[in-house]
């Protein structure tokens, strides 16, 4: 992908002191310009919702403003929204209707709107300003502390699967080869020719023999 393969990532689930802008829904692109637009400018970055993979994307993971996860499902927004000092941008249709905690700093983009939330257009080029929802972050002034981190495990997309199960595939044809060795069972000869043997021998028990022979017969022809 644009982004590279998602592998598996800790990622950041408490808050951090200082300005922010909490991004739902699943665009990505929308995201990748928002960091863009907010580099060096002191803003953090929160995912929501299903958005929370994008912390797997090595694309995206190098921005250090991408500070971590908000919140938890994207049905529960009402109540997570409430009252916070910063903003939310909603990038797909991922939206409930907000309350008034909350509606004047909540923006939507794409296909996503309501009525009395502002909306983030395009231009011809297909790129977006995103200075509004930036200026109004920076004024709400985010929150005031830090909370005890948290962590989650995100990242487990396909590519990291098939890599973990190729491991695992290798692992159990290691461990065949090595049965296959064990079980390895050698021909035994029962008889030469027309003449039955008194017992059963191997093809190795036969060359030990005839080694034992060739070395009996040079040391009888060797001068007393």
């Amino acid at each position: 992908t644009i982004y590279g393969n998602p592998y598996p990532h800790k990622v950041d689930v408490t808050i951090k002191k200082g300005p922010f802008i909490i991004v739902s829904g699943h665009d990505l692109k929308d995201l990748e310009m928002l960091l863009e637009q907010t580099k060096d400018m002191g803003i953090n970055i929160y995912t929501h919702g299903e958005m929370l993979p994008c912390h797997g994307y090595e694309g995206l993971k190098k921005y250090p403003h991408l500070i971590g996860n908000f919140g938890g499902a994207w049905q529960e927004q009402q109540k997570q929204f409430d009252n916070l000092p910063g903003c939310i941008l909603m990038t797909t249709n991922c939206l409930m209707r907000p309350r008034e905690s909350y509606k004047d700093r909540i923006y939507s983009t794409n296909v996503v709107g309501w009525e009395g939330v502002k909306h983030i257009g395009k231009n011809e080029k297909g790129e977006k300003d995103f200075s509004e929802i930036i200026k109004q972050a920076l004024e709400l002034g985010g929150f005031r502390e830090d909370q005890e981190k948290k962590e989650i495990l995100v990242g487990f997309g396909h590519a990291a699967a098939l890599s973990q199960a190729e491991r695992k595939e290798r692992e159990e044809m290691k461990q065949v080869k090595s049965y296959t060795s064990i079980w390895n069972v050698e021909k035994v000869i029962h008889a030469i020719g027309d003449i039955n043997l008194l017992f059963p021998v191997t093809i190795t028990q036969i060359g030990y023999f005839a080694g034992a022979a060739v070395v009996c017969f040079m040391v009888r022809s060797l001068p007393p």
